[in-house]
């Protein structure tokens, strides 16, 4: 990543300690660990290409007495719901482990996936998602 990139990574990181609470390297482990497995999902490059712009996030469900069921996600999507199929998209997606050469993978934290999904919202409604997928551009 260059070194720009990095900056701009460790800004977020602070920022993201100092108004959400949530401790990266306390989720996370080190600084290097960001590709940790708690902090991954298996999907096409479709699929991450639309998460990592933050134009598709994940909502938790919730049952009929409003109890959050762990794992299972709606995908919300800037565009609404009905463009998530023309995306590749299904509504929903139920997160699970799996076993990779007998290691075990857990799904995604719910934290990382909430702090996700109140980025790409605050994102869409401040104007700002623009400038970011600028960003993310240049990166890639």
């Amino acid at each position: 990543m260059p070194r720009e990139a990095n900056v701009k990574l460790s800004w977020a990181g602070a920022t993201i300690e100092r108004f959400g609470d949530i401790s990266l390297k306390g989720l996370l482990g080190t600084e290097e660990s960001i590709h940790s497995p708690r902090n991954i999902f298996i999907g096409n490059s479709t699929h991450h290409l639309h998460f990592d712009s933050l134009e598709v996030w994940f909502a938790p469900v919730k049952n009929a007495q409003g109890e959050v069921q762990p794992n299972l996600y709606d995908i919300c999507c800037k565009y609404g719901a009905s463009d998530l199929r023309a995306l590749g998209f299904q509504q929903r997606v139920a997160f699970r482990e799996i076993v990779m050469d007998r290691v075990h993978v857990p799904p995604p934290d719910a934290r990382i996936l909430a702090l996700h999904a109140a980025c790409a919202r605050i994102a869409h409604l401040s104007g700002a998602a623009e400038s970011c997928a600028g960003t993310l551009r240049q990166w890639l």
